[in-house]
């Protein structure tokens, strides 16, 4: 009887090309498909189809641009928050609207000193 490892299923084995192709996204997300090409050494077709497989394989989660917010003048804000627990509804109403806030970039819930880190950007405090 075979035993069955379910770990065994979410690890994927990757060639050299693949890797390759993973650390050039990852230094820039918006590397044409044909300079990543050029120095992995495959066709064009070859890189976007390599890249779907490893979007399809989720081993790749997406590509987005980093913005920097200084250069808009944003500053970057966290507010750490102690909350009373007691009253589980109000606690996600207030975490729904932070989220709504377009100012709001990322809101972290914590089972430790602090029950929330809000981050958000702003001109000014």
């Amino acid at each position: 009887m075979d035993s069955y490892n379910v770990l065994e299923k979410k690890h994927h084995k990757l060639d050299t090309k693949n890797k390759k192709i993973i650390s050039l996204l990852s230094e820039n997300s918006r590397m044409a498909f044909t300079e990543i090409a050029r120095k992995v050494g495959l066709s064009k077709e070859s890189v976007q189809y390599r890249y779907k497989q490893l979007l399809s394989k989720k081993l790749i989660l997406g590509a987005y641009a980093e913005i920097d917010f200084e250069k808009l003048k944003f500053k970057r804000y966290h507010i750490l928050l102690l909350l009373d627990e007691s009253d589980q509804e109000k606690q996600k109403k207030f975490i729904e609207s932070l989220l709504e806030n377009p100012n709001v970039i990322r809101v972290t819930e914590f089972n430790d000193n602090w029950d929330l880190e809000i981050t958000l950007l702003a001109r000014s405090l």
